[in-house]
């Protein structure tokens, strides 16, 4: 994971585990799932996407020394939307919240029912460590792809307004603004051969850096290699570069 992400992460991480906690506590002593408790999850990982797109954006524009105002980071923050990332995931968010969650509500219910009321509190405590890996993988994976996805997005979005914004200042209406990205790795004992063979590669923002990888590593569970956080506990980073002018033939 890039390192300007980390504390980000760490904050939206730390928010999301509680209410995770919270939840599972309600899951045990009511029994119930809460239809608005999934909207709320979703609504804190649009607000992941959405803080780390506008982060990514300055950072872009930072690294690549493309010639930008202030104009010109409003008119790519402000395409920045949180309803676009809720139309895309909420269907799957919806899925995987409550394929994980109804396993834990039927694992809170059979506890219950092999127990007197007396014995709750210590099942309980049973029932939030035993639940405790799937809230951790689940909020450790959604924070991680919220960022991912924000990060692509935002490349795009700089490379889009970039080029409009050359085009308006030089009237030049062949000229546009290429952005590429480049898959960075730690050399030592702890990197996987996968993120060792896509360190140094270079490509435009909207390919994925897998597709440059020959298909011997297809099947691993990796997400996509679009950007960096290739899988979970990645220590890899991206770093951003521009051809400022292009002409097309």
């Amino acid at each position: 994971m890039s390192n300007r992400f980390e504390e980000e992460f760490q904050r939206f991480f730390d928010e999301l585990v509680s209410r995770l906690s919270a939840y599972l506590s309600a899951i045990f002593d009511d029994d119930e799932v809460d239809e608005e408790w999934k909207e709320q999850i979703i609504e804190l990982l649009s607000a992941v996407y959405v803080s780390s797109s506008a982060d990514e954006v300055l950072s872009i524009l930072q690294q690549t020394d493309v010639m930008y105002d202030e104009g010109m980071i409003n008119a790519i923050t402000s395409q920045i939307s949180s309803s676009s990332f809720v139309e895309d995931e909420k269907d799957r968010l919806g899925t995987i919240i409550l394929a994980n969650f109804k396993k834990l509500l039927e694992g809170a219910r059979e506890l219950k029912r092999d127990v007197s009321n007396s014995d709750n509190k210590t099942l309980k405590e049973e029932f939030m460590a035993a639940s405790m890996y799937i809230m951790l993988r689940f909020a450790t994976s959604e924070v991680h792809m919220a960022q991912e996805k924000a990060s692509l997005h935002a490349g795009l979005l700089v490379e889009e307004v970039a080029s409009q914004y050359l085009k308006e200042i030089t009237e030049n209406k062949q000229a546009e603004v290429v952005l590429y990205k480049t898959w960075h790795c730690h050399h030592d004992g702890k990197t996987c051969d996968v993120c060792l063979a896509m360190d140094g590669t270079r490509v435009r923002v909207d390919e994925a850096f897998l597709d440059e990888i020959t298909d011997d590593f297809f099947g691993l569970d990796y997400t996509g290699g679009q950007i960096t956080y290739a899988h979970p506990n990645c220590r890899c980073w991206v770093t951003y570069d521009a051809e400022e002018v292009i002409i097309k033939p």
